[in-house]
């Protein structure tokens, strides 16, 4: 009977010790992953949330490069990170849209639309952009010809980066502006124009061009012929780019709210307030 009631009490007694090791187990192991969690919100999901937020608060037009280096930064070392495989999609997604947004150069494709432009309105006007040509040679002693072109033609491939980003820009007011954007890119254009007939080498003015019969200069007529707005929306590429630009605003968008999901849940679990 003493050993059947001795035996009872260390089953007891075993019950007990194992009961609170597992409690005091679990305690751990719960400490463990809610700092593991909180910290994940503080240095990984938090500051990607912000990035987002940032790029939708502050980017402004398509002349500026994209870039998310946090969030690509994550997927770059995902082995450290562990996101989720979802999550991770969505960033490549992303990446894959900035990589070939950014390949896209608004600048160049404004500065061959106005370079286009001014080749058919000069050469309807006076005669071919190219003036004359030299003989050259190549290491192998090929001969080839250069072409020179107009003093106005040379100038223009040399149009500052400023007034190309002033067309661009001011092209994108609402539509009810229509008139005002116009006027605003009409003044653009004859400023760019003025660079390319306005010219002085070595103090001496080039020859003066003349249109006949009309009243303004030659830097508002070619202005006054460019149709840059219409132009600029009807570029396949620089539609592309806008498409692109769309797509990047509502991943961004997709993500942020993904990571505003699992910073409150992560709140929520191990943060919330006991009242």
């Amino acid at each position: 009977m003493k050993d059947i009631l001795k035996e009872i009490i260390v089953n007891i007694v075993v019950a007990i010790i194992m009961g609170i090791s597992g409690y005091l187990w679990g305690k751990l192991r719960g400490t463990k992953q809610s700092t593991e969690a909180i910290k994940r919100k503080e240095t990984l999901y938090i500051p990607i949330d912000d990035e987002m937020i940032n790029f939708r608060n502050n980017y402004k037009d398509i002349v500026e490069k994209i870039d998310f280096p946090i969030i690509f930064s994550v997927v770059d070392k995902k082995y450290r990170y562990e996101i989720d495989k979802n999550i991770t999609n969505k960033i490549l997604e992303l990446k894959e849209n900035v990589e070939n947004y950014n390949k896209i150069n608004i600048m160049s494709l404004v500065s061959d639309i106005i370079q286009n432009r001014f080749i058919t309105i000069f050469e309807e006007l006076f005669g071919s952009i190219i003036e004359d040509y030299v003989i050259n040679y190549d290491h192998d002693g090929n001969e080839y010809e250069t072409d020179i072109y107009c003093e106005e033609y040379e100038s223009l491939k040399y149009i500052l980066e400023k007034d190309i980003k002033s067309l661009i820009i001011n092209r994108n007011y609402p539509e009810y502006l229509i008139s005002d954007i116009q006027d605003i890119t009409h003044k653009d254009l004859v400023n760019i124009y003025s660079g390319c007939f306005n010219i002085i080498i070595n103090g001496t003015p080039i020859k003066k061009r003349t249109i006949p019969n009309w009243q303004g200069t030659v830097p508002e007529f070619f202005a006054y012929n460019t149709n840059f707005i219409e132009e600029f929306n009807s570029n396949t590429k620089i539609q592309r780019k806008n498409e692109l630009l769309k797509e990047i605003k509502q991943q961004s968008l997709d993500i942020k709210n993904k990571m505003e999901h699992i910073i409150s849940k992560i709140t929520k679990l191990y943060e919330k307030e006991i009242i």
